[in-house]
């Protein structure tokens, strides 16, 4: 089940349709570089273990997750395969193991091109090239239907991390805030949008050019 979910998580971020059986059109595949998808996909200009941050504004109206209708639990479904022989996987063998298939259906609904912006080429490691705020407000949140209403910005640890200290060191004049929400903790807001860590974004992604 681990598995599955893990899976899941990357493939949501970087899947691609049609390369096997269990991809879709995933969001770097709606962003694939910088030009041609302009002003949606903006460079923080790094070139060493690149990573994005995704901006992205919910509803039913700009983007949204979806699975089959009448599917029991949401878009999860599992099967149990009964008991199976498997080869050993260290040294040679069989041996009998009882199994059971996972799987996660859904899609992605992009209704306004607007609702999925790519801040792509952010560093993960050092000072330089890392994730700015001036520039983030002024190229990504400013071309959002609802200008950050119903919004969320996904990153890695890493990011969250280079993010979250300039918070809580009061360097950006207000723009970076730190609430503390209720039977969840502290939540790091960029411009008024909250951040979330997300672990299927890596920190090896190819320079967009």
């Amino acid at each position: 089940m681990e598995g599955a979910f893990q899976d899941w998580a990357y493939n949501l971020f970087y899947g691609v349709d049609g390369t096997s059986p269990d991809n879709f059109n995933s969001f770097a595949s709606r962003r694939p570089a910088i030009t041609g998808y302009a002003p949606y996909v903006v460079s923080g200009g790094g070139a060493t273990a690149l990573t994005s941050a995704w901006l992205l504004e919910l509803s039913p109206d700009t983007l949204y997750l979806a699975y089959p209708a009448n599917s029991g639990t949401p878009g999860f479904k599992n099967e149990d395969r009964g008991r199976l022989p498997i080869t050993a996987l260290v040294g040679t063998g069989m041996y009998f193991a009882w199994t059971r298939l996972y799987q996660i259906w859904a899609a992605i609904v992009m209704r306004n091109a607007r609702a999925l912006i790519r801040y792509c080429n952010i560093e993960s490691g050092g000072t330089a090239h890392s994730f700015v705020v001036r520039d983030f407000i002024h190229y990504c949140k400013s071309q959002l239907q609802n200008m950050g209403r119903n919004s969320f910005i996904f990153v890695n640890r890493y990011v969250k991390g280079q993010i979250e200290s300039g918070a809580y060191s009061d360097t950006m004049n207000g723009a970076l805030t730190v609430q503390a929400i209720e039977g969840y903790g502290p939540v790091t807001f960029v411009a008024g949008i909250p951040l979330r860590m997300h672990e299927g974004i890596t920190i090896a992604e190819t320079a967009l050019v």
